[in-house]
């Protein structure tokens, strides 16, 4: 999905935080859910098409198999070719978050006092 120059200028970053963080929760329930549903119905190869082995590297801990969350199209854009997994998906969705509440909190109308409000404060 290329966006062309206007509809890029005319969204603000607020509005692309948001659309990530809905597409990206709903990738990560969808994930889940498929996985769910095959082991469900015995398709133990599908879920095993659908995960990564992460070694433990030094030697101390233990050698893991995690659910790969990457969606598609993701690995062919990042030189890194990187799995992701659900603390690289969590991270993400914090990361919008955080840039939608700063977006939203500029946003805020500022509460002001008038002098009499000021006065019985005081």
């Amino acid at each position: 999905m290329a966006m062309d120059l206007s509809e890029l200028l005319n969204t603000s970053p607020e509005t692309l935080a948001i659309a990530q963080r809905k597409a990206l929760s709903a990738h990560v329930c969808a994930r889940l859910s498929q996985i769910s549903d095959a082991i469900h119905h015995g398709r133990y190869a599908e879920v095993e098409a659908l995960t990564f082995f992460s070694g433990a590297g030094d030697g101390m801990g233990s050698d893991n198999t995690c659910i790969d969350f990457i969606p598609n199209g993701i690995q062919k854009q990042h030189s890194h070719n990187e799995p992701w997994d659900i603390e690289v998906v969590i991270k993400r969705l914090k990361q919008l978050d955080e840039v939608i509440k700063a977006s939203q909190m500029e946003h805020a109308p500022v509460a002001r006092l008038s002098n009499t409000q000021r006065s019985k404060s005081s």
